[in-house]
């Protein structure tokens, strides 16, 4: 919830469900995205705690200014999952799918990413950074909408993303825009 964040209220809990979607009726994982993480001294995250936890090598990519997407597939409704880091519903959820939706048919991969979803069963979610020009503007000006493929995770438990190699030529066969290194 937004007082949460605003507050820095943050748990163990609380920093894993962030962007964690959960079918209650068969308690598996829908969607994930990334656990909740920190600026530089915000949170635990401060020089000892860098020392103690940090993994070398260390990859560096370049942060685009705007809010997290998250696609996935609904077995369900044999259909994407849409949403925003807390919701599928709302102004950003709704934003966002209206942004995806354009440019998956702008680039002419509806289909095909239906299909790889569905036909080949790959249970993971599309993490994405949405650059939304008219209803969400940030520091850093943009010309257009877009969104940024960040990583495909894997709906597991124990976080698990692809690497960037199979990112980097995930995103060409689909006409994604992905983050640089």
């Amino acid at each position: 919830k937004r007082d949460v964040f605003f507050s820095s209220r943050w748990n163990g809990l609380n920093k894993v469900a962030r962007g964690l979607f959960i079918n209650t009726k068969t308690n598996e994982i829908v969607a994930r995205s990334y656990p909740k993480f920190f600026n530089y001294e915000e949170g635990n995250n401060t020089i000892d705690w860098l020392k103690e936890n940090i993994v070398f090598p260390v990859n560096v990519f370049q942060k685009y200014n705007g809010y997290l997407g998250i696609v996935s597939w609904n077995k369900e409704k044999n259909d994407f999952f849409i949403a925003s880091k807390s919701t599928n519903q709302g102004d950003y959820a709704e934003w966002f799918k209206s942004i995806f939706f354009e440019t998956i048919k702008n680039n002419g991969q509806e289909e095909r990413l239906r299909s790889w979803f569905s036909v080949c069963k790959n249970n993971c979610t599309l993490v994405f950074e949405v650059i939304d020009v008219i209803h969400d503007p940030h520091i850093i000006e943009y010309n257009e909408n877009k969104i940024v493929l960040l990583d495909v995770v894997e709906n597991t438990v124990d976080f698990q993303k692809m690497s960037y190699e199979d990112l980097s030529c995930f995103a060409r066969d689909f006409k994604f825009e992905f983050k640089i290194s």
